[in-house]
């Protein structure tokens, strides 16, 4: 499923999850039982990290992890994902 995201601005204030996983990549890797591999935007296979995005076509109030690249973490403007959205623990 593809779903259109946008990096959330100063997100690396939260250095890893509240729930005692020690990256957001492990966190996205936990909620759904698989590793990733590549960036959910580019395919890259390299220096992937998880990024904190939000979906603009469903919710603007939430938080989500997806696997993205450092280079696609770092894009301003709207892209699409082909990976799965977590939410972000509400207790950040």
């Amino acid at each position: 499923m593809s779903h259109m995201v946008k990096n959330v601005k100063s997100s690396s204030r939260f250095p890893k999850p509240s729930t005692g996983e020690c990256s957001w990549l492990k966190y996205w890797n936990n909620h759904t039982h698989s590793k990733a591999t590549k960036c959910g935007a580019c395919g890259n296979k390299s220096d992937i990290v998880g990024g904190h995005v939000i979906n603009i076509l469903a919710s603007r109030n939430h938080w989500f992890i997806t696997p993205l690249c450092k280079s696609c973490n770092a894009k301003t403007k709207p892209f699409w994902v082909e990976t799965e959205l977590v939410p972000v623990p509400s207790n950040l």
